[in-house]
């Protein structure tokens, strides 16, 4: 068993709330009663090696340049130092420990890293992040595109004029639901399946109230762009195999959303996404256990998860020679289990192929293997607490 000692509030600094009074990073006093008690901590503990006990010294440092963090830490290190100079110490890297610091490489300390994301799949539900928006993840999350043109339109590759494809078994009568986010002037959006037209509607922008909830006129274009942030339903034939969506006239016509339910059963939602000049491309819904329900061309994966929160470490390590761990990693308890289980495993996966260390939070809570709150679990009883077993057979494996 190895203990990492972390000070998750520290005079002067916490990523919590409320914030500190003072401000390690700007006050010399705090500073100094902080690294008194890093200080007393290497004494007390002086003697245990370091294969057993780790310094981390802040959590999730933020609005802090690097300069000045470094310059903190070595007064830190220096106090530790004096009392145990054998001592393992990590930082995190700031902007809440997803940025490698290289001002820190002089002072012979490992580095941190955290992993949540995406957000939407870790911290699906959670009160104290922006996630009323989040719709119910999945993983490996399926990305699509959702801004259809009207065809002529200048300044755009060929491929974006294309209609959004959705291919399925539709054997019943069938509900797909477009929110019409934004519509740019006027468009008129067609859906049709198997080549024949199901539903058609113009959309026609203008000043003042309307069917949009806010309108917004562009001089330099002398036109209109209204926000209608709006469903409309549109009724699939029973055996139904193609369904396409597109603007056959007009501007632009942005979906953020779609989604298919069937009588009496939940619906099946998929996010898209806005860039610009990005064709919308084909789904294939396939709503079957234990596999994706839609699949694109595209998938935020075990490789997207490499590129976006370990490449630039990858890099840093190779150039400095310094350890790299993840000090944090997990996935709160409205997040579906299965769902959980499959981000964690791709992100162990890849932390082994990198002999990165790692610590899930936490051991006992909402993120936890002990007590965790989960509506889909199986509980195991364990001396009085509620064990996932799952969760923690995943973990064992790596």
């Amino acid at each position: 068993l190895h203990v990492s000692l972390n000070f998750h509030r520290a005079p002067g600094y916490t990523v919590a709330k409320p914030a500190e009074k003072t401000s390690l990073w700007s006050d010399e006093k705090t500073q100094d009663i902080c690294a008194m008690h890093w200080a007393e901590f290497a004494r007390r503990y002086r003697g245990i090696p370091s294969s057993q006990l780790s310094f981390n010294l802040f959590n999730e440092p933020n609005a802090v340049n690097a300069e000045v963090y470094a310059q903190v830490v070595n007064k830190i290190v220096t106090a530790i130092g004096k009392q145990d100079s054998e001592r393992l110490i990590i930082c995190d890297g700031i902007k809440w420990g997803t940025q490698p610091v290289a001002e820190l490489v002089p002072l012979k300390v490992a580095m941190s890293t955290h992993c949540y994301k995406p957000m939407n799949v870790t911290h699906y539900n959670a009160s104290w992040v922006a996630s009323k928006d989040y719709t119910q993840p999945t993983w490996p999350i399926a990305v699509a595109f959702g801004t259809l043109y009207a065809p002529g339109k200048s300044g755009l590759q060929q491929a974006s004029f294309e209609p959004m494809v959705i291919e399925g078994k539709f054997n019943e009568p069938t509900a797909l639901r477009l929110h019409v986010d934004k519509v740019s002037n006027n468009a008129t959006l067609l859906v049709q399946a198997d080549g024949q037209t199901i539903w058609e509607k113009a959309f026609v922008c203008g000043p003042g109230d309307g069917e949009w909830k806010e309108s917004q006129h562009l001089p330099e274009w002398d036109t209109y762009q209204c926000v209608y942030d709006r469903d409309y339903v549109v009724n699939i034939p029973a055996h139904s195999s193609k369904v396409t969506v597109a603007v056959t006239k007009g501007d632009w016509l942005r979906i953020s959303q779609i989604g298919i339910a069937t009588s009496g059963k939940p619906e099946h939602i998929q996010d898209l996404r806005n860039d610009w000049d990005k064709p919308t491309g084909h789904l294939t819904y396939q709503p079957q256990a234990g596999k994706p329900i839609f699949v694109t061309s595209k998938f935020e994966d075990r490789d997207w998860l490499k590129d976006q929160t370990m490449t630039d470490w990858l890099a840093f390590q190779k150039q400095h020679q310094v350890g790299i761990m993840v000090g944090e990693f997990g996935v709160y308890n409205q997040t579906p289990h299965d769902v959980a289980l499959a981000w964690m495993k791709d992100c162990l996966s890849n932390w082994k192929e990198a002999n990165w260390g790692w610590a899930l939070w936490e051991f006992r809570g909402s993120f936890g293997i002990l007590d965790s709150g989960r509506s889909d679990v199986e509980y195991e009883d364990f001396h009085g607490h509620k064990l996932d077993r799952k969760m923690l057979e995943l973990l064992q494996q790596y």
